[in-house]
């Protein structure tokens, strides 16, 4: 009879090697007849062995897809970010299993959505151009047009500033400012244009006298003084 022409099976084809070539070679596993005919038959040579079924197979590069980078950084007056910081994560749509392709450890350069380059507290999204990918496997993988998009938030760097002793003439009030000269930042990155902005206290008197303790409240100004936070907004 000819019922074995209509039997109906599944099966497994497992590769002798793994790679990216045309013809590899590999047996098929696993072998099962499905359907009503599955009690009339039964395959010897489905485990496996020696004996199994082989295949030809061509297998062809994956696709890699879009690598997206999620970074963050303090500021610290430079525009730009390595990618082997803490901070710093990535993910390649794409790969396969447990393949590691990772982008190589480099530098990426802040870029606004004109494309210039930025150093400013701000959230960045930007492409990178200049990047190169490493990996065992990475010969497995089809790399053509591949996009790597960049979002980088950069955040205020806390500061604090000492006040130095203030002196002023008699004027018939409480409140105090601190001029000038009086005061000394730390953590500002050199050349940043950082001043205080709001400076006022007050004494518990208006006479004249040596008054310790006065609470003064602070504030930034300055081209630079965006990237800034103060620690503290009041000073002894």
């Amino acid at each position: 009879a000819d019922e074995w022409k209509n039997i109906q099976w599944k099966g497994t084809f497992q590769l002798d090697s793994i790679a990216v070539n045309p013809g590899l070679r590999a047996s098929l596993i696993n072998i099962e007849i499905a359907g009503e005919l599955n009690n009339n038959y039964q395959i010897t040579n489905a485990g496996g062995s020696a004996s199994a079924p082989k295949a030809y197979i061509d297998v062809l590069p994956a696709k890699l897809g879009k690598i997206t980078i999620i970074a963050s950084k303090v500021y610290n007056g430079e525009n730009t970010i390595l990618t082997n910081s803490d901070n710093c994560t990535f993910q390649i749509a794409g790969l396969q299993g447990t393949d590691n392709i990772t982008l190589e450890y480099g530098t990426i350069i802040l870029l606004d959505k004109d494309g210039k380059d930025v150093k400013d507290v701000g959230t960045y999204t930007f492409k990178v151009n200049a990047f190169k990918l490493v990996g065992a496997r990475l010969d497995f993988y089809d790399t053509t047009d591949v996009i790597v998009e960049a979002t980088v938030t950069v955040t205020k760097k806390p500061i604090t500033v000492k006040v130095d002793n203030v002196e002023k003439p008699f004027d018939n009030k409480t409140a105090i400012q601190i001029p000038s000269g009086s005061y000394e930042f730390n953590g500002v990155v050199p050349g940043d244009n950082v001043d205080l902005f709001t400076s006022t206290g007050e004494t518990t008197n208006i006479n004249v006298g040596t008054y310790p303790g006065c609470k003064v409240t602070l504030g930034l100004s300055g081209n630079d003084s965006k990237n800034y936070v103060l620690k503290d907004t009041e000073a002894v």
